[in-house]
């Protein structure tokens, strides 16, 4: 096999599928130490492995745990279509814990910090080719839907638009331009389980240049009052209990100008 023998991995392998976490792409184990990513057959699937390409250096300078970049091929030659080749992180995703944001708070944090470490990153030659994230549709549009579809009764559908009303002013306004990870569900937290702990964040194939808080958009809503708390002085400005009001019409600290863009989209999860 020319990839094993391009890296030096043993002819016995192990050689093997791996569990999918996404839609996006498959995984195969290298040898014990490599995973080898190939994107199945789509358009936006080989743009995210290009996004990865540009996004995995800047972010392991800006010292984010994330998986080390080893090869990434586009040549269509080794076999039909562009693959990449990673160091393995060992460990599990947080999602398959099946465990609620609050019993993995300090876990949750980990995420927090990483993102503020890429506040560090600045547009250069090597990444300015990041695109911008898709735009963010307007939950009020749905609201109406979900509660005739029996998601939430009409007294809480006229509370959540009271709210989106109030948030609409600051989810418009201009946002300064930052690194985003774009995708912080919790399927791309890699963890240890046994005892647990945060072991990096993974898959940086949305990667994009928007507005900082797009990143919580993604992620549980029950996670997002722990992102900011793990911050050097966040004891200090979280002296409000998760899920008030407060937190959800507040910006987090770390966020940064237009931190309540992505409020609206977080309140309705």
């Amino acid at each position: 096999m020319e990839l094993a023998r391009r890296h030096h991995v043993a002819t016995g392998g192990p050689f093997q599928l791996l569990r999918e976490t996404g839609i996006f792409n498959s995984h195969y184990a290298l040898g014990s130490n490599l995973v080898l990513r190939v994107p199945r057959d789509h358009p936006e699937h080989f743009a995210a492995l290009h996004r990865e390409r540009i996004a995995i250096p800047a972010v392991l300078k800006a010292g984010v745990k994330a998986p080390e970049l080893v090869e990434i091929d586009q040549s269509y030659e080794v076999i039909p279509a562009p693959f990449a080749v990673y160091r393995r992180v060992n460990g599990q995703t947080l999602e398959s814990l099946a465990l609620p944001p609050a019993a993995v708070a300090d876990i949750w944090r980990e995420p927090g910090r990483e993102l503020h470490r890429t506040r560090s990153i600045e547009p250069d030659d090597s990444n300015a080719a990041l695109p911008p994230p898709g735009p963010l549709a307007d939950p009020r549009e749905r609201v109406g839907a979900y509660a005739a579809e029996g998601w939430f009764t009409n007294t809480e559908a006229r509370w959540l638009l009271a709210w989106l009303a109030r948030l609409a002013p600051f989810a418009v306004a201009p946002a300064r331009r930052r690194f985003v990870h774009g995708d912080t569900q919790a399927s791309n937290v890699m963890v240890q389980p046994s005892p647990l702990r945060y072991v990096a964040l993974m898959d940086w194939g949305s990667a994009a240049w928007g507005a900082q808080v797009d990143d919580l958009a993604v992620m549980p809503c029950a996670a997002v009052p722990f992102i900011p708390r793990g911050l050097p002085g966040a004891a200090a400005r979280g002296r409000h209990a998760p899920g008030s009001a407060h937190r959800v019409a507040s910006p987090p600290a770390w966020a940064g100008d237009g931190a309540t863009r992505t409020a609206t989209s977080a309140v309705v999860g």
